[in-house]
């Protein structure tokens, strides 16, 4: 196990997350778009892809909560109760997180993002 590894699994991610990354790497050196081997090229490709899952992760919470704030703004404005307005904005919310966690896994996103996070400070 590297450093990085064990840093990642001090900072939230867990063994089966790893287990992620190191099968997408696996199919990546299969289909050869991963050249090299050694631990140092492992760290680099892993880094690139926690600041790439960061990325998107708030990039897709970004156009969720400008998704929900034209949702609100038009209810609002018909003069929709409140309950209506959370109804709707509830499946639009479930809708949009199940989509989302097919472009990128929800939870590997939001643990690359707290990461990123905790290690700018």
């Amino acid at each position: 196990m590297t450093e990085l590894e064990k840093d990642l699994l001090a900072n939230g991610f867990s063994e089966k997350d790893l287990k992620k990354f190191r099968r997408a790497r696996e199919r990546a050196k299969q289909d050869e778009q991963f050249e090299g081997d050694n631990d140092l090229d492992y760290d680099f490709t892993l880094r690139r892809e926690i600041n790439i899952l960061g990325s998107c992760f708030v990039w897709f919470s970004s156009a969720i909560l400008f998704i929900l704030i034209l949702l609100n703004t038009s209810a609002i404005s018909e003069g929709y109760t409140l309950w209506r307005i959370i109804q709707e904005n509830l499946l639009t919310i479930i809708f949009t997180a199940l989509i989302l966690n097919l472009v990128i896994p929800l939870s590997l996103g939001f643990k690359s993002w707290r990461y990123k996070r905790i290690k700018k400070k």
